[in-house]
């Protein structure tokens, strides 16, 4: 009935200092950033400001393959683009949009746009810059006032805040034999395809506000 009736965290955020999780850890909350950007794009399709089934193009004219594919493509994963996070030889490089973007720039369409799925995080780091260029606000300050607000979410952020943030959880690599801090990815990499941090109590506000039309219409959640 949209109320929480279970809640309790388990095991350690920091196992070096001995730190245990509790229900205000945050953690990298990974590509659950996406939903966040379809919201985003289906916000300003019923504002007006674009369409889904417009080329890329349309908006971000020098975009790789722009004029081949539509951004419910890029929302859907079928538009065939290579994700960089596979494609490129160092991530971790990485830096900036145009970055990442160029890439995989000079690689070819994996498939005929639409015609196939495949997980592309290269999709939604472009649906940000649409975000951009379509609002005329920063991705993040976009997503923070329209979106999060909204919703309620006072204690999600990004990975550009992560060591300003006392409750914050360390990620490990567990396929090591003695699991060690994971690698940290930039802000650039993960930005609008993967770049939020939160606590399970802002994750769930943001189904509860989703769910309820807070932030999208029901036709809207439903194309979702």
């Amino acid at each position: 009935g949209g109320r929480v009736t279970y809640a309790r965290a388990f095991g350690m955020r920091d196992a070096a200092r001995g730190l245990r999780t509790n229900l205000e850890t945050q953690f990298e909350i990974g590509s659950i950033t996406k939903q966040v950007t379809a919201a985003a794009i289906l916000q300003l399709e019923e504002a007006g400001r674009l369409h889904i089934d417009s080329t890329l193009a349309t908006y971000l004219p020098q975009a790789p393959h722009a004029r081949e594919i539509t951004l419910r493509q890029l929302l859907a994963h079928t538009s065939g683009l290579p994700d960089y996070f596979t494609s490129c030889a160092d991530v971790a490089k990485l830096d900036s949009f145009d970055a990442v973007i160029g890439s995989v720039a000079d690689k070819p369409l994996e498939f005929a746009p639409g015609s196939r799925w495949r997980y592309s995080n290269t999709g939604y780091i472009l649906l940000g810059r649409v975000i951009e260029v379509v609002s005329g606000e920063s991705y993040n300050h976009y997503v923070r006032t329209h979106l999060l607000d909204r919703a309620g979410m006072s204690h999600t952020f990004t990975l550009a805040d992560e060591s300003r943030l006392p409750g914050m959880s360390i990620g490990y690599d567990s396929a090591r034999s003695v699991p060690a801090p994971a690698p940290k990815i930039s802000e650039a990499v993960g930005w609008s395809a993967g770049n939020l941090v939160a606590t399970v109590g802002d994750v769930q506000r943001w189904n509860g506000a989703l769910a309820d039309g807070q932030v999208v219409s029901a036709r809207a959640y439903q194309l979702m």
